[in-house]
């Protein structure tokens, strides 16, 4: 097929979910006379363009090289564009992806990554974990895909088509119904609300798109559990637990301990490494932008989230905490190594130092040089959610 044939073979996919989703019971706030209607209409209306744009400007997603300046400065060009011009849909990008991973089946896996990718495009206005968000997380995670099985192309630790086709479904919907609040309410700490939630949201529309296979599913939803960090600094948090699994499964630490003694919620980790692989890659795409991009993104990331939860305006020790809190400083896979390491170093280096000079605050969201410095291609600065 050719490009046009391609385009109108996915968006006649896209469009034959709109009875599917009506079909399903309304769950929460949502409602799927809008899911259909509203939404699956405006990313059907664009999917041709977006697609095209992505074919024209991205495809160095799927480069295998080591993170370098030209690779870095593309990724953050990108990135600005579409935090002030807009930014292709989930469902554009699931689609490339999918072509360039070469993958056309199965067909229950490909219709679960397609409602997947619509679901998080119900509106969510939030500062920082908004539709945007999931957008530059499924960046993040294609680009470490295809890294990851650019090392590992030959050998049993390549990812293969099920396993790429549930990394792009939890990029898409690892946050949706995200409501702003964390996971403590009213000083009540619920393990796994947020994330919970999101898998409940998503459950009936996968299984309405013929999406059943319970351990495929078991797995998408241990991954999702997976991307939540908190109590932070706490080793008991999903997150900690699940990077002592990939170190206790690939980095040796199986020979100091016989048992990881893991929630029950994720404890096939101990016994799963290619899963733990999974969430590994998963959180790792859901932190990389405000942690292996440039300073300058980090920035800007670590103020839109100060302003989401509404404490204070962000300053160059948020970052030092987050750095080492969330990501202990290093990105643990070797395909988050080989892309972003380098960066992390430097952006730690460049937040300490403001530290030392002062800890001054940083601007306001729509202030921050990320942004403004696209306004010198004669572009009006806005934020896109």
């Amino acid at each position: 097929m050719n490009s046009l044939e391609k385009a109108d073979f996915w968006l006649k996919k896209l469009q034959n979910l709109g009875p599917v989703i009506n079909g399903v019971e309304p769950t929460g706030t949502w409602s799927n006379e809008a899911l259909a209607g509203e939404t699956l209409a405006r990313v059907c209306e664009n999917f041709k363009k977006d697609l095209e744009g992505l074919e024209n400007e991205a495809k160095f997603m799927f480069s295998s090289h080591v993170e370098s300046e030209s690779l870095t400065e593309q990724s953050a060009n990108l990135l600005r564009k579409w935090q002030v011009v807009g930014a292709p849909s989930l469902s554009a990008l699931c689609v490339f992806a999918l072509e360039n991973f070469g993958i056309k089946e199965p067909e229950d896996f490909i219709q679960a990554i397609l409602i997947a990718s619509v679901l998080g495009e119900v509106e969510n206005d939030l500062a920082y974990h908004n539709n945007m968000h999931y957008r530059k997380v499924l960046f993040n995670a294609v680009r470490l895909i295809a890294v990851h099985n650019f090392i590992y192309n030959g050998t049993a630790r390549s990812f293969d088509v099920k396993q790429i086709c549930l990394l792009l479904m939890g990029a898409c919907a690892h946050d949706i119904g995200h409501d702003g609040r964390g996971n403590t309410i009213k000083g009540v700490f619920y393990q796994g609300r947020l994330e919970k939630l999101s898998y409940d949201l998503a459950l009936p529309y996968f299984k309405a798109v013929g999406f059943v296979d319970e351990e495929a599913l078991d797995d998408y939803k241990m991954m999702v559990l997976c991307t939540e960090v908190t109590p932070l600094d706490d080793p008991g948090n999903p997150m900690n637990q699940m990077k002592a699994a990939y170190r206790y499964h690939y980095l040796g630490d199986k020979t100091k301990t016989h048992t990881l003694n893991l929630d029950s919620d994720i404890a096939a980790l101990e016994t799963n490494a290619h899963l733990t692989t999974m969430c590994l890659i998963l959180h790792e795409a859901d932190i990389a932008s405000s942690a292996g991009i440039t300073y300058e993104v980090t920035k800007f990331e670590t103020s839109i989230y100060m302003q989401e939860i509404g404490t204070k305006q962000a300053r160059p020790q948020h970052v030092i905490d987050f750095l080492n809190q969330i990501c202990q400083r290093k990105f643990l896979s070797d395909a988050g190594q080989r892309l972003f390491a380098a960066n992390l170093a430097r952006i730690y280096a460049l937040a300490q130092q403001e530290v030392e000079a002062g800890d001054e605050l940083y601007p306001a969201p729509e202030h921050a040089d990320f942004i403004l410095t696209f306004a010198q291609d004669g572009q009006a600065p806005k934020t896109i959610n």
